[in-house]
């Protein structure tokens, strides 16, 4: 009897016309196409920031340069392009050191014979050390006051 009634419903099901919905009826759905652009390694030039970060920062790139600090953290743009460089500077082993913010454009980069990184910032430790010291909230209301800009 159960088998039957299956069977009876299935028939019942399969006879029901199908109605399509006519084209005023569907809604449209969109379909967005996105293409992503990759950059290859070929396609590149600079450094990694993971390269930069740490790394001691010197006041020339003559053999006997003044460490003057090291590179603690970078400051990019809303445009995405490199804003400053904050140094820390002073201090013994990492402790008692103060932040310091370089604009971008005073900082270089040098590449050694053996491929090591070293960066250069036209500034003395002493003239860092007397520094107005560098706050990730007074940079964002007033970039030009905390930021180191060109030496007249």
């Amino acid at each position: 009897m159960k088998k039957m009634l299956a069977t009876t419903a299935l028939v019942a099901l399969m006879a029901t016309p199908v109605s399509a919905a006519s084209p005023s009826d569907r809604s449209e759905n969109t379909v967005y196409m996105m293409t992503v652009t990759t950059v290859g390694a070929a396609d590149t030039q600079g450094y990694l920031a993971s390269n930069v970060m740490g790394r001691t920062v010197y006041a020339s790139n003559a053999e006997d340069a003044e460490a003057v600090g090291d590179v603690n953290d970078i400051v990019i743009g809303s445009d995405g392009s490199l804003q400053a460089v904050i140094l820390g500077v002073g201090g013994f082993i990492g402790m008692g050191e103060k932040p310091v913010a370089i604009s971008a454009e005073q900082v270089e980069f040098y590449e050694g014979n053996w491929g090591e990184i070293y960066v250069l910032v036209p500034y003395t430790s002493a003239e860092l050390e007397g520094a107005k010291s560098y706050d990730a909230e007074a940079y964002k209301a007033e970039q030009n006051t905390v930021l180191l800009t060109p030496k007249s």
